[in-house]
């Protein structure tokens, strides 16, 4: 891809997932912000306990870019960053609802191109299942394989996701 072309990605169940695994382990930010000098996408994960998911994450960013992430070890922790560098998937991120910054401080949440309210879903059930439940499950398996846990609660008899 260069730099010149126009990027766009359908809203599917990888990309869904790669939102999901941005909004729990990643990061944007665009060249100015900050102390920034270029924009990147940046995902930090666990390169010595989970080798394994490091590599389907940089397979999936392959998959939806056609860019190879670039790979940075941290020295003083078991963290490796998988960094893009690209204005234009920067900027498609964006758009699909995922912010610069700080991610606290702005209450990020999952964009509404993938979630839908309940009241939204009862009168649209056929539409729910045939497109927007694929979103949610990507969405959910990047938000749990990075920031989540799943518990049995033996008391409630219930399992329970958490984050």
């Amino acid at each position: 891809m260069n730099d010149s072309t126009e990027f766009f990605l359908k809203e599917n169940e990888s990309l869904a997932e790669l939102i999901g695994i941005l909004l729990g382990d990643g990061h944007l930010h665009k060249k100015g912000e900050k102390s920034y000098l270029g924009s990147a996408l940046s995902i930090s994960l666990n390169r010595e306990d989970e080798p394994k998911y490091v590599d389907y994450v940089r397979q999936l960013l392959i998959r939806l870019f056609n860019e190879k992430p670039k790979m940075h070890a941290r020295i003083d922790s078991k963290s490796i960053d998988l960094k893009i560098y690209k204005d234009q998937i920067i900027d498609f991120m964006i758009m699909k609802g995922i912010m610069t910054g700080d991610k606290v401080k702005h209450q990020i949440s999952v964009p509404n191109w993938i979630k839908k309210d309940d009241s939204w879903i009862k009168n649209n059930q056929n539409s729910w299942e045939l497109k927007y439940r694929p979103l949610v499950i990507g969405c959910l398996r990047g938000l749990v394989d990075t920031d989540g846990s799943i518990f049995i609660d033996h008391f409630n008899k219930i399992i329970g996701i958490g984050f």
